[in-house]
């Protein structure tokens, strides 16, 4: 069944673990396929994790019901540089707690309507749809 998820999910180096349903919001646990990544600072493969902790990302609703990401942060540490990085992932925006393809979504809905109504409808603050739409607006320039 995971595989069927993770098919589901379309999403590069993902794979879905797990997935659990609590008051109507459907929660993907996810697993990061890659072991390890390119040092930003020096720009070394490490596969050295530091730590790792979850965190929740919010993504497009499936089924009509709000979807959300348990998604492992890693960081890792370079021997050759002795400095820490934080896995970067190419379908989230650096801290964000939205996937990109989620934010697009609002930032469409908001054009063609208001943010209160799309902060409404889609069970989040005014704020942090008008923080998605000055991201994307931001971003495109």
């Amino acid at each position: 069944m995971e595989n069927n998820l993770t098919q589901l999910l379309d999403m590069p180096n993902v794979k879905v673990v797990g997935l659990t349903i609590i008051e109507g919001n459907i929660c993907f646990h996810i697993e990061l396929n890659n072991s390890e990544i390119e040092c930003p600072h020096c720009h070394s493969l490490i596969a050295e994790l530091h730590q790792t902790r979850q965190i929740l990302i919010r993504d497009l609703s499936v089924f009509g019901k709000p979807t959300y990401l348990k998604v492992p942060r890693r960081r890792y540490y370079c021997r050759k540089c002795q400095r820490y990085s934080t896995e970067r992932l190419e379908w989230l925006d650096w801290k964000r707690r939205h996937t990109q393809r989620y934010e697009t979504y609002i930032f469409e809905r908001i054009k063609g309507g208001n943010i209160e109504t799309v902060a409404r409808e889609e069970g989040i603050s005014f704020h942090e749809v008008e923080g998605i739409f000055k991201h994307i607006s931001e971003s495109a320039v």
